[in-house]
């Protein structure tokens, strides 16, 4: 019986770890390939996704297909990744999974597990090789998706295996751009002790960091950042056109005052 989402008694099963269910499916010859009508994710893709390791198991040992693509191009490794799931993550690897395996994003397994923390399953894919340094479709590195949502742990391991402080996403932001643009204060301490370039400009409008932390107002990394002698009167590619050069001004002329004082 599928219902309008086109799950099968298998995929049920297995997203919901019912394990003697999953083996006596699999015994009556259950279509262990089938995809479901939302996203085009497997049995597998489910189990991995909601971390049970047993119908994991159960899936692989019956020659689930490991490499299967969703229809936004995710793995069962970068659904385990996505969502933490440090036993599934190891029951894929153990079996091999890709681990360069790209979403249609361009997404890494180990991006997904920057961009959400999840710690263990970094450490895992560092373990594996994971390329530290790849790229998604906006040329973000894990590096950046972690500095990005302020995940200080996942940017200290990334940091630890010596990922690129000077890679430049799609419009030349660094990781220590996004995390002044977010307001991630404890990131960019982290950056800014691995002496990442503070004086660093994007192409987009040649902004700095401190340009960053002063438009959006975070009156904490701004204070970091001229702590560390970051350039007050640099000027971007936009103040120099509309003859708004001064970073104090530009965060004042936002109505944050006091992160121009």
């Amino acid at each position: 019986m599928d219902n309008e989402h086109g799950y099968s008694p298998l995929h049920w099963a297995a997203m919901n770890d019912h394990e003697g269910v999953v083996r006596l499916l699999l015994e009556n010859n259950a279509d262990i390939a089938a995809r479901d009508n939302e996203g085009g994710r497997s049995p597998l893709h489910w189990a991995a996704d909601k971390g049970h390791e047993g119908a994991v198991r159960l899936l692989l040992d019956n020659k689930a297909d490991i490499a299967a693509s969703s229809n936004d191009g995710n793995s069962p490794l970068h659904m385990a990744a996505k969502h933490g799931h440090e036993g599934a993550v190891r029951l894929l690897l153990e079996k091999n999974a890709d681990i360069a395996a790209s979403t249609n994003d361009g997404a890494s397994p180990l991006h997904c597990a920057a961009m959400y923390g999840h710690e263990g399953a970094v450490i895992l894919l560092l373990e594996k090789n994971a390329d530290i340094a790849a790229r998604n479709k906006f040329d973000r590195s894990p590096l950046h998706m972690a500095a990005m949502n302020g995940h200080e742990g996942a940017v200290r391991l990334l940091l630890e295996k010596k990922a690129d402080l000077a890679a430049k996403n799609y419009d030349g932001n660094s990781p220590l751009h996004v995390a002044a643009k977010h307001g991630h204060e404890g990131v960019l301490r982290l950056l800014l002790e691995r002496n990442a370039d503070i004086a660093a400009r994007n192409n987009e409008d040649g902004a700095s960091p401190l340009h960053c932390a002063a438009v959006y107002g975070h009156e904490g990394v701004l204070r970091l950042l001229l702590e560390e002698n970051a350039d007050i009167a640099a000027r971007d590619d936009v103040m120099a056109q509309w003859q708004r050069c001064w970073c104090a001004g530009r965060a004042a002329g936002g109505g944050r005052m006091e992160a121009a004082a």
